[in-house]
């Protein structure tokens, strides 16, 4: 019986030892991830500081992710100034192509007010479109740069949103009717007969748009919907139709934009939003891939986003998220 006894104790020893240990265990598992904790608290604060090195786990932790930090911090202050130096090279080519871009564009109208043979019209013509082009480019780049930067600063407030669509629409509609394309604001169903979509748009105009209240800056929204809008235009068959509607969540208000293009394949959608990106299928066509980023910068800096769905041949739908 004494050797029972003495097993017996000794497996409650030993019950008892292994409950101390993990106890300590435990403890310092807590203690390591308290630290832990505060690191990473220290380093989103920019507070980091590496403490004497000793040979424990979380002293080389400190070591590693002080240096990750130093990194960091240089190739912030590298593309900062990466960013400062494309600034500057755009405001000079900006500064020093606007006189000639604009006697191009001056002498250009002088030679159409002539009576110039066929060909020479249409050469003149051709001078002046491009000219135009380089001149929105130069001007768009000049925007976006600065946004990038902070020159241009974001003044979003709750507002409706209605005057800004409104203002947006017939902005882009004289485009879209040299293409002879219809633009639907409040739409919903394409079978509809013209007398219904006008009043049903009435309605919904009257129902929805005067009450819907979004943050954001007027007139840099309206500039960033507007490219939503010249897109849809670009890219949406002559005769076809472009669609304007709107969808209430709780914590945003999205705006659609809808063409019934060529749409956008899957793999291109992902960098549709990048600085010069331009789909395969529309390389040879006008644009230079410069709007929806434009447009991306814009809302993102009012805190909202940008999404595009598409269904190549049918379909392309770009959303426009604005903060409540």
């Amino acid at each position: 019986m004494e050797w029972q006894w003495i097993i017996t104790g000794g497996s409650i020893l030993l019950l008892i030892g292994a409950g101390i240990f993990c106890g300590i265990r435990e403890w310092q598992t807590r203690r390591e991830m308290r630290a832990l904790e505060e690191m990473l608290d220290a380093a989103i604060a920019g507070g980091f500081l590496e403490k004497d090195y000793d040979e424990t786990c979380r002293s080389a932790i400190e070591s590693r992710m002080a240096q990750y930090l130093k990194k960091c911090e240089s190739l912030q202050k590298k593309r900062e100034a990466d960013q400062k130096k494309i600034s500057t090279l755009i405001s000079d080519i900006s500064h020093q192509t606007k006189t000639p871009l604009t006697n191009i564009s001056l002498y250009t109208e002088l030679l159409l007010e002539k009576d110039l043979p066929k060909e020479a019209e249409e050469c003149a013509l051709q001078v002046r479109g491009q000219a135009e082009k380089l001149q929105f480019l130069l001007h768009t780049l000049i925007r976006s740069s600065r946004l990038e930067n902070g020159i241009i600063t974001l003044y979003p407030k709750k507002q409706g949103v209605r005057k800004m669509v409104e203002a947006a629409v017939l902005q882009i509609r004289p485009k879209a009717q040299q293409r002879g394309i219809r633009i639907e604001v409040g739409a919903g169903r394409k079978d509809r007969q013209p007398e219904e979509r006008q009043l049903e748009e009435r309605q919904l105009e009257d129902r929805q748009l005067e009450d819907r209240q979004a943050v954001f800056d007027e007139k840099w929204t309206q500039e960033a919907l507007y490219n939503l809008l010249d897109n849809a235009v670009k890219y949406t068959d002559p005769g076809d139709w472009i669609e304007v509607c709107w969808t209430e969540y709780e914590l945003f208000l999205r705006i659609d934009v809808t063409d019934h293009g060529i749409g956008i394949p899957e793999q291109e959608t992902g960098r549709i939003f990048g600085r010069f990106v331009r789909g395969e299928q529309v390389r040879n066509q006008e644009g230079v891939g410069i709007g929806l980023y434009l447009a991306d910068q814009i809302v993102t800096g009012e805190g909202g986003y940008l999404k595009v769905k598409s269904i190549p041949g049918e379909w392309t739908t770009f959303s426009m998220f604005l903060s409540k």
